[in-house]
């Protein structure tokens, strides 16, 4: 149990040390935060409407998070092994499929018509599926350029 929560420490440590070096971050998350709270405080007496602003500020926060996770990974020179590249790009995949997926549903709900309803629809999940494709099931190879030898 306490090495849950020198865990949980040690990463809201990291947390505020990337939030102190990099502005632009801190501004970002600030302002999720704020909008977050404007949207839950609009949608009081709507609970689902609750329910979408409170999921999609932590989706996004998480969101936020992996990928800065992901860029260090992939950069020049970092460690991490295949896996836990493989492992971090499927959460990315994963959160990013479920935010274009509840935008969608939720927008589309809003439309009368079920032709450009069902089209938002699907237009979410191809997306979703394209990413799938994309960044999970298909792994980038070492393609030469042109003129290069290898």
């Amino acid at each position: 149990m306490e090495g849950e929560c020198s865990n949980t420490f040690t990463k809201f440590v990291r947390l505020v040390n990337l939030m102190s070096t990099r502005p632009l971050v801190s501004l970002s998350a600030v302002s999720l935060a704020l909008n977050a709270a404007v949207s839950a405080y609009m949608a009081r007496r709507d609970p689902p409407a609750m329910a979408f602003a409170l999921f999609c500020y932590v989706d996004l926060l998480l969101l936020f998070l992996l990928v800065g996770k992901f860029e260090r990974l992939m950069g020049e020179g970092a460690g991490g092994s295949p896996e836990e590249k493989a492992r971090v790009r499927a959460a990315v995949w994963a959160l990013s499929a479920s935010l274009v997926l509840v935008f969608g549903w939720r927008s589309s709900s809003e439309i009368a018509m079920w032709s450009v309803k069902l089209a938002i629809r699907v237009a979410a999940a191809a997306l979703a599926g394209g990413g799938l494709c994309g960044l999970v099931l298909f792994q980038k190879e070492a393609v030469p350029v042109h003129g290069e030898e290898n």
